[in-house]
């Protein structure tokens, strides 16, 4: 009874602040959005297979329940210092990037299948520009690792001269 209050809060809260859950289902990162109280109102279909929770078992909750299932205790996410406007840099993350609004982040605790994770979370806004949530995505240390070194070798190769 619980899970459906919550599934039908959620979907009127969607509702309201226009937000396409297919829009999320289809990225490949595991994906999650809060809304502006810090409920989980997206769980994407990458983010069940990377976690092995399902979106009706998180879907509606709150205090920091989308933590828990990632690292295994309850704390704050980039999603929510997005929400809260807090520092991002402290002992749960070391900051790579903060363009705009934006966020990128390594996460200093691995997740609890022991990954290590980079998170880059931004801020979601309304039709009239009020910040009604937060979006998160993550991906492996390793493929990010990966993914800029290739980057700084075509940097590298493209300023040889030929």
């Amino acid at each position: 009874m619980r899970v459906k209050m919550n599934q039908q809060r959620v979907r009127e809260s969607m509702n309201c602040s226009q937000i396409h859950v297919s829009i999320f289902n289809n990225l490949q990162q595991p994906a999650l959005v809060l809304d502006g109280e810090g409920r989980v109102v997206i769980w994407n279909d990458s983010m069940e297979r990377y976690t092995g929770i399902a979106a009706e078992e998180i879907i509606g909750e709150s205090s920091y329940a989308h933590a828990e299932a990632l690292f295994g205790e309850r704390r704050p996410t980039l999603a929510n210092c997005i929400l809260t406007h807090s520092d991002a840099e402290s002992g749960h993350y070391r900051l790579l990037a903060h363009e705009g609004e934006e966020l990128l982040a390594e996460s200093r605790i691995p997740l609890i299948s022991g990954r290590e994770v980079v998170c880059m979370a931004a801020p979601l806004y309304d039709a009239a520009g009020r910040q009604i949530g937060a979006v998160e995505t993550i991906r492996d240390a390793q493929e990010e690792s990966l993914r800029a070194s290739k980057e700084q070798v075509q940097i590298l190769a493209s300023s040889l001269p030929d």
